[in-house]
């Protein structure tokens, strides 16, 4: 159907060597892709696998091991660029308008708020800065570390299922994926590869401003759509937030009243703006 896709630039388009410009086709969910997302035995990684492959346009890239030329693995890509994905394909599909309910700070009333995608902005990486990224710690030491992919977020989840087979009381230990997740990030200290279970024990070990300088450092860099705004309520005009947009179940549930504004082709993110 001429004209019913879309080009897209991928936030963090500049790591991918293999995709010219860091740019891709997308096209819009059809019913194959709507039964995926309708199936409770389906993980949500792997929900978004089968979006972007059924929707997407990924190159052909040789396999290391076998040498053969395969599609190029959605799982490379990094947990921001995935969800980008999925806000384009979901606006590519049924319009930009996105309905949304909230809990109002003010009167405490249940709000419902309309919006339109295309008016969220988009952060790219810039082309400028030094990836992967480099922290300075009070401590002296120089941390280098990277954006999750989606094999990351699979190997959390992993970890924090092997955590709950062989400890009874999860509750007392935090937060199980808390320590893994920002291990999985770090490339090396200064300058040093190190494994995982060194990662692990280097993260556990940072105290006080050294951790917060890291952590500090993950939560600046801002990649992908700008989920975080603010909402006015529907029943007092109150002004809520700054909040994170709610990610409903509605996000991929086709109505009819959002269907008056598709994408007929034309990329919603613009031009990128410098992240």
């Amino acid at each position: 159907m001429a004209g019913y896709g879309a080009t897209v630039k991928l936030p963090c388009g500049i790591l991918y060597p293999e995709i010219p410009n860091g740019e891709v086709s997308i096209q819009p969910m059809g019913t194959l892709e709507e039964k995926y997302f309708s199936a409770e035995n389906l993980r949500h990684y792997e929900k978004i696998n089968r979006l972007i492959q059924g929707c997407v346009d990924l190159p052909m890239v040789r396999d290391e091991k076998t040498g053969k030329e395969v599609k190029f693995d959605p799982m490379n890509l990094t947990i921001q660029d995935r969800f980008f994905l999925m806000w384009e394909i979901r606006i590519l599909s049924w319009g930009p308008e996105y309905t949304f309910p909230f809990r109002c700070e003010d009167c405490n009333g249940k709000s419902v708020t309309k919006i339109s995608m295309r008016d969220i902005p988009v952060n790219y990486m810039d082309p400028g800065k030094e990836y992967p990224f480099s922290t300075d710690l009070p401590n002296g030491d120089v941390v280098t570390w990277r954006l999750l992919t989606g094999k990351d977020e699979v190997a959390i989840l992993q970890q924090g299922e092997r955590l709950q087979r062989k400890v009874k009381d999860l509750k007392s230990l935090g937060d199980p994926e808390y320590i893994h997740r920002l291990a999985l990030r770090i490339v090396t200290v200064n300058g040093e590869e190190k494994g995982l279970i060194q990662r692990m024990s280097y993260v556990e070990g940072l105290r006080g401003m050294d951790s917060l300088t890291y952590r500090d450092a993950v939560s600046q860099v801002k990649v992908g759509p700008e989920l975080e705004g603010e909402w006015e309520c529907s029943l007092c005009n109150y002004l809520n937030g700054p909040m994170a947009l709610p990610i409903s179940s509605d996000f991929f549930r086709r109505r009819l009243d959002q269907s008056a504004d598709t994408g007929s082709g034309v990329p919603t993110s613009g031009n990128p703006p410098s992240a």
